[in-house]
């Protein structure tokens, strides 16, 4: 499947076309839906939305906005920031238009470019940005009608989020929605061009009101029924997003409740995102809708309660403004302050300015007025004015116009006073609310003497900071978030900032500090440094020093800056724990430079941190601990091998006042758990879990008539420490884990957090007690839930020897699983032999004979070397010569396994293995451990030279059925297992006439060559007294094992065989690229393009496609080219790119991928 614009847009935007359908009612009203998080059993909502401005998608069910309030973060399918990254990535980009032409051809390419013209007027060939996406952008057509509200329903709800101060999510990736071009054939990149030159503008407008009055409905399972008339109910790309979209909002709950705004095509169905939550164990229930109270009238008065007061003592006035309004500094002088503010919820956009009028003209007062009028005139085009009014507020008077167009309006009001003009103009919309809202925003303006403000410094320290500082009185708080650089759906990095500006002397001054995420801690300062360090280069800081001291016992870093090379600065960044802060100061004078002996840096100090506020978490098992409130909630629920482990549930969160992480697991034992030595065990557990880290103490604890182990851990390269307890309570093992500053590990706070874990659970549970008799039992269960488990502990529970008597009475019984290769019985069978009692060799026996299951059988044969005795192996020998081996269809016979030729002496049993091989089955077995034998006992070369003519027998009849081209298995073996006698062959010189007769017959196979074919070849280049130059060329003809067979030729001295052609560069450094590539595809197309020469050394540029995955694209290849040794050829080294190219580009791309292979070999040195 590929994505198109075209294809998204319709699965999203025209969903519901081609329905008739008159007014509806809205009893079934299911847009909105209550989804409970089975871990934290809060409730978040998913509402879904129309990516549309009419008027009427805005018509949504009172429960909305409540839902909005009550959560703590609101999603959409795609957070802004991310969106705006991905149109510069996948729109706002410039294609090579020779793919467009190619895949269009003239006359169609020609349609497109005029379409595009009588559009925007520019060519295609002229456009700045070209891509599939941004054609499509221009040419679909605009829709939206008079009455429609000012933005579409998504952004106006994110609005409304962001008004309520809502933490801002995205659900998933921009390219889960738009794929680049570049991933498209050329057939769908044609057909998604040729949809762009259909005139579909009446057939849309025809049909909206239609898809309209569908979702103002609201009725989930009408536009479910809709949409499969669209698209197959496995839509696969819906399906995919679905699955995005839901595991993000199973994250998200499990951390905050969330208001989710989706397209509503993402809900109904089996695979929408509702019952994907309800697979994923949410509550899913829908939210009773009414329609009673004036929503937008609400939503409408919190937007405007959301704005906020600005003072601008310099300039002399203050007022209203929507919240985050910009206060736009600059560089002209007679301009001090610009402000602009936009209230999408009311439709209103504000600007505001103070202009310092110039001496000259300071008594024109009504030529001043005039002219700022007409200039404001100049920018309302279409616009019809009413006159220029006179008024007075509060003693001053100032002069006001309003416009009018269609049902827009705006208004500017004027003031002169104290030798400035302050400007203030609103753009609103011609309804109530927004001119209600406008109204208040003119009202809000009051002007007021200029008040030159002595600068002042005191003492800042907040509380969850822990720190305090001097600062300037007048300063900014600032909380920002950025994405996660470690993992793009994890929780975001939330920055606060403290700001201020010192006019008088040019600074600014910025105090800063974040805590890493949840699941991240700081393990690497210097590499933090260093990260940080590289990031603000990319912005224009230039780093003139950096020293790394200890300030207030935290490590430190002093940097000396200079940003675009005129303003200096100095910045000192601390760690403490998992909190990083950062001080800055910069002078704006370039002639001043800034000391490290300032006032911020010097009174800047660390404060404890203020007590984490615990929750009081419960477990089903009757146990309790104390935890952050901020917490998150993972429950592995899987089953580790059925029985051995029941489940493991994972707690972790922070403390939001420190920074400091915590966390919980719980494992808990399946009822068959045992162990011999729980010490022991407990010790393997511990090195599994701290196999890496530094432990620096560990020491025993008891509380709570609880004990166990505590570790202390640190982390080299940073400030952190981990501190963990590991006990075992009942059936399960518990780790309580923090990791946090090192001041700060033994703290109070911290040791609340261990000293809490309570329990009332008094079960007991013996891990070094036997489970046997209960398995065994269970095995014989009518509850298929309780045999399945006994059946799987099978796989892991260690009987005993006083075990083996109730084995063997429970293998005489009959169960569900028999007739499985690893059924019940066979999976007894295999413990008896486990528990290593040979006084149970003849039950063995007696059930081998008389069993009617092969299975069985192999299961015994396999089993008999566990018993670690002669006997065994003799019992082993003798079943295998005296019946007929078992017949496995599913799998192989496990016999003479390596592990066990210890036990297998060949002077006691070599007879009775070779006469095994000329048992059907056992032929690839016997030969790979005589090939095993021979290079670790010393009396298997004279043992095999007495057999050497039986051995060359054997190998002629095998090798005879696989040179004529058998695919299928021989009497004995594979052909593949062929290869299995050329080891044997060559250590007894087999080179008979006979044997080579073969041999040579195997080389000469033209087509399916294996490695037995190269052993082959390798046999006859050291044994054949005449050699076949045309047999040994024909060989190495195709490309698929030509280097093999060039080294083994090289290797045996008939080098001048092998064709000069094979040397020359050109297809040396081909045969190289076919060897790099084989293992994406062996049926590249390969093309030569040419050679550079850089550094003295020369690179052969090959190209390659992917035939085998219908791709088209074009890649490039690099082989650096060696001096080739004839007698002992070395291929050249290969270097793939993994982007595409078009044909005009390969030298560009071939000089970067030489760049980056020498910066790398660089990296390595």
């Amino acid at each position: 499947m590929y994505k198109s614009f075209s294809s998204f847009f319709s699965s999203v935007f025209f969903l519901f076309l081609f329905i008739s359908l008159n007014a509806q009612e809205r009893e079934n009203y299911s847009l909105l839906w209550e989804v409970q998080n089975p871990n934290t059993k809060e409730i978040s909502y998913v509402f879904g939305t129309m990516h549309l401005s009419d008027a009427r998608v805005f018509e949504f069910s009172d429960a909305v906005f409540p839902a909005i309030q009550s959560t703590e973060a609101f999603a959409l399918e795609i957070a802004p920031d991310s969106l705006e990254a991905g149109l510069e990535k996948y729109m706002l980009v410039k294609k090579d238009l020779s793919r467009y032409k190619k895949v269009l051809g003239k006359e169609k390419y020609k349609e497109l470019d005029s379409k595009i013209q009588g559009v925007i007027g520019i060519s295609l060939d002229s456009l700045q940005y070209n891509s599939l996406e941004f054609l499509s952008s221009i040419l679909i057509p605009d829709l939206t009608k008079e009455n429609d509200e000012e933005t579409f329903l998504d952004l106006f709800l994110y609005n409304v989020a962001l008004n309520e101060n809502k933490e801002i999510r995205g659900l998933e990736k921009v390219e889960d929605q738009i794929i680049d071009m570049d991933l498209l054939s050329d057939q769908e990149l044609k057909e998604s061009l040729l949809e762009l030159l259909e005139d579909q503008e009446g057939f849309f407008r025809k049909e909206l009101d239609n898809m309209v009055e569908i979702y103002h409905g609201g009725n989930i399972e009408e536009v479910y029924s809709k949409l499969k008339e669209f698209e197959t109910e496995e839509d696969y790309d819906l399906i995919a997003r679905n699955q995005v979209m839901a595991s993000s909002i199973e994250q998200i709950t499990n951390q905050r409740t969330l208001f989710t705004a989706i397209g509503v095509a993402h809900l109904p169905g089996k695979y929408g995102v509702l019952e994907l939550l309800k697979n994923k164990g949410f509550r899913v229930k829908k939210s009773k809708a009414t329609f009673n109270n004036p929503n937008m009238d609400l939503i409408a008065q919190s937007s405007f309660e959301s704005w906020e007061s600005y003072s601008y003592d310099k300039e002399g006035y203050e007022l209203i403004a929507p919240r985050k309004s910009n206060t736009i500094k600059t560089s002209l002088s007679q301009i001090s302050s610009t402000g602009t503010g936009t209230d999408l919820i009311n439709g209103v956009e504000i600007v505001h300015l103070s202009i310092k009028i110039p001496e000259d003209k300071l008594t024109a007062a009504e030529e001043m007025i005039i002219l700022m009028t007409d200039r404001y005139k100049t920018t309302k085009e279409g616009y019809e004015f009413q006159e220029l009014d006179s008024y007075s507020k509060n003693g001053v008077e100032y002069n006001s116009i309003l416009a009018t167009k269609e049902n827009r309006l705006s208004r500017l009001d004027l003031y002169l006073r104290n030798g400035r003009a302050y400007i203030f103009t609103a753009d609103f919309k011609n309804t109530a609310n927004s001119q209600k809202t406008a109204k208040r925003f003119f009202d809000s303006i009051r002007l007021f003497e200029q008040k030159e403000k002595a600068f002042e410094w005191s003492v800042l320290e907040p509380e969850k900071a822990a720190f305090k500082v001097d600062f300037p009185v007048d300063f900014k708080t600032m909380e920002k978030q950025i994405a996660n650089p470690q993992e793009e759906n994890g929780d975001p990095y939330k920055l606060t900032i403290f700001h201020a500006v010192n006019a008088e002397k040019k600074e600014q001054y910025l105090v800063r500090y974040n805590d890493y995420p949840l699941g991240y801690y700081l393990e690497d300062i210097e590499g933090a440094t260093q990260e940080y360090i590289e990031l603000i280069k990319t912005k224009g800081f230039k780093i003139l020093e950096k020293n790394k001291t200890t300030h207030l016992g935290a490590v430190a870093y002093d940097l000396e800056i200079k940003i675009l090379d005129t303003i200096h600065g100095r910045m000192r960044i601390f760690y403490r724990g998992n909190r990083l802060y950062l001080l800055l100061i910069q002078s704006y004078d370039v002639d001043k430079e800034i000391s490290m002996k300032n006032r911020l840096f010097d009174t800047f100090t660390f404060k404890d941190y203020v007590p984490a506020i615990y929750d009081e978490i419960a477990l089903d098992e009757g146990y309790r601990f104390k935890f952050p409130k901020s917490n998150v909630v993972a429950v592995d629920s899987s089953d580790y091998n059925q029985a051995d482990l029941l489940f493991s549930r994972f707690y972790q969160g922070y403390d939001e006042n420190s920074g400091n992480a915590f966390s919980v697991s719980q494992t808990r034992f399946g009822k068959y758990f045992r162990t011999n030595d729980k010490d022991v065990y407990f010790k393997e557990y511990e090195d599994e879990l701290f196999e890496n880290d530094s432990i620096v103490k560990k020491t025993p604890f008891t509380y709570n008539n609880i004990s166990g182990i505590e570790y202390l851990i640190n982390i080299p390269s940073s400030n952190i420490q981990q501190r963990y307890r590991l006990f075992y309570k009942g059936q399960n093992v518990f780790l309580l884990g923090t990791h946090q500053d090192r001041s700060n590990i033994y703290s109070a706070n911290t040791e609340e957090f261990f000293n809490g874990f309570e329990t009332s659970n008094e079960e007991v549970f013996d891990m070094e007690a036997s489970k046997s008799k209960t398995l065994l039992t269970d095995l014989l269960s009518n509850n298929e839930e309780t045999y399945n488990d006994a059946h799987n502990a099978l796989d892991y529970y260690d009987f005993e020897k006083n075990d083996a008597k109730d084995l063997l009475t429970f293998i005489k019984k009959d169960y569900p699983k028999d007739s499985l290769y690893y059924g019940t019985k066979n999976m007894l069978i295999y413990s008896l032999a486990l528990v290593k009692d040979p006084a149970y060799l003849d039950e063995f026996k007696k059930i081998y004979l008389s069993t009617g299951s092969e299975y069985t059988k192999a299961i015994i044969i396999q089993s008999l070397p566990l018993f670690e005795s002669e006997k065994a192996i003799e019992l082993q020998m003798s079943l295998l010569q005296n019946n007929d081996i078992p017949k496995l269809e599913d799998y192989s016979l496990t016999f003479l396994e390596s592990e066990n030729d210890s036990l297998i002496d060949l002077t006691k049993y070599g007879n009775q293995i070779w006469d095994l091989q000329k048992k059907s089955g056992l032929r690839d077995l016997t030969l790979n451990y005589f090939n095993r034998k021979i290079t670790t006992d010393e009396k298997t070369l004279p043992f095999l030279k007495e057999r050497k003519q039986e051995l060359a027998t054997l190998f002629q009849e095998d090798a005879s059925a696989v040179a004529s081209g058998l695919d299928d298995y021989t009497k004995h073996l594979s052909p593949y297992e062929l290869s299995s006698y050329f080891k044997l062959l060559d250590t007894l010189e087999v080179k008979d006439q006979q044997t080579m007769k073969y041999i040579k017959e195997l080389v000469a196979v033209e087509v399916d060559r294996a490695y037995v074919h190269l052993n082959a070849l390798e046999h006859y280049l050291k044994y054949e007294p005449k050699v076949d130059k045309k047999l040994v060329r024909g060989f190495i003809e195709d490309l698929y094992f030509r280097f093999e067979g060039m080294e083994l030729i090289a290797k045996n001295g008939y080098s001048k065989m092998i064709p000069k052609s094979y040397f020359k560069d050109e297809e040396f450094a081909k045969l190289s690229v076919y060897n790099a590539l084989y293992d994406y595809d062996e049926n590249m197309l390969i093309k030569h393009l040419g050679e550079i020469e850089e550094n003295e050394a020369t690179y052969i540029v090959y190209q390659f496609n992917y035939t085998t995955y219908e791709d088209d694209t074009n890649y490039i290849a690099l082989a650096r080219k060696h001096k080739i040794d004839k007698n002992k050829p070395e291929q050249f080294e290969v270097w793939l790119s993994g982007d595409g190219f078009v044909n005009n580009q390969w030298q560009v791309i071939a000089q970067s991928l030489i760049e980056e292979w020498q910066a790398e070999e660089v990296d390595e040195e």
